[in-house]
């Protein structure tokens, strides 16, 4: 009887381990699926693009993506391509911040404002500023100005 209770033991301890809230391997485990599905996603999205069940022209392999970004970092490539839109996105958020801060601020302070501002904002908020886009290309051309526009 109790050589039973001795090979069972392993499996008892390890079912302890799963259900006790407090365990690391509990708490690990959702973690470790996560990153077992991302592996296998990615390994599906290569074998489906070797063998063209997807078009490559918008889905490119997984290996053809990291060779491409492998050449632009080694080649500084990179930078020529990020620098810009970092650079819009940041003026763009820090005209957005200060000019959000300084108009609330007035807005807030005084009532006449309030109520004639409040009902434009209100009527604008719900539109998805990326539908805004075209306008602000009409207005402004195809510019820096008006990607740096939409963003503030």
């Amino acid at each position: 009887m109790e050589n039973m209770e001795v090979a069972r033991r392993p499996t008892v301890l390890i079912m302890d381990k799963l259900t006790d809230p407090e365990s690391r391997i509990r708490k690990a485990l959702p973690k470790v699926i996560v990153l077992i599905l991302a592996i296998l996603g990615l390994i599906l999205w290569e074998y489906a693009a070797k063998h063209e069940l997807i078009r490559t022209l918008f889905f490119p392999a997984p290996s053809t993506i990291g060779e491409i970004l492998n050449k632009w970092v080694t080649t500084d490539k990179l930078g020529e391509i990020v620098l810009p839109t970092l650079n819009r996105m940041y003026s763009g958020f820090a005209i957005g911040t200060v000019l959000g801060i300084i108009v609330g601020i007035i807005i807030g302070r005084i009532r006449f404002l309030y109520d004639l501002i409040d009902p434009i904002i209100s009527f604008l908020y719900p539109i998805p500023k990326i539908a805004v886009l075209p306008i602000f290309f009409i207005i402004l051309g195809f510019g820096d100005g008006a990607r740096i526009t939409v963003i503030a």
